[in-house]
């Protein structure tokens, strides 16, 4: 017998996608288990700092979860957690550049 998790392991992107904007929290967790490294070495790479890649990844997570029932995206559901992961720490390093900028130059 299959256990939850192994049976969306032939699961197509699509239909995983299609399963969580359903609550289906199988397909959430093989999602997560296909992508969380892939993100993770992502966000490293602009952020190079290990806590706060993994702080990226649950974010991105948890918003997919969050707002599962909102999902009408035409993108693959890699494609859709990439650019999801990119756009956060692109608004993470913004962030802090802004707060860097205020430190250094006070008005």
């Amino acid at each position: 017998m299959k256990n939850k998790i192994d049976q969306y392991t032939d699961t197509d992107d699509e239909k995983l996608f299609a399963l969580i904007e359903q609550g289906d929290e199988g397909a959430f967790t093989q999602a997560y288990e296909r992508y969380h490294k892939l993100l993770y070495v992502l966000a490293y790479r602009y952020l190079m700092s290990s806590d706060m890649a993994e702080d990226v990844v649950q974010h991105v997570f948890s918003r997919l979860w969050e707002f599962r029932s909102e999902l009408r995206v035409g993108i693959s559901l890699k494609n859709y957690l990439f650019t999801m992961t990119k756009n956060h720490v692109l608004n993470l390093i913004r962030n802090e550049n802004s707060h860097r900028q205020e430190r250094t130059f006070p008005v």
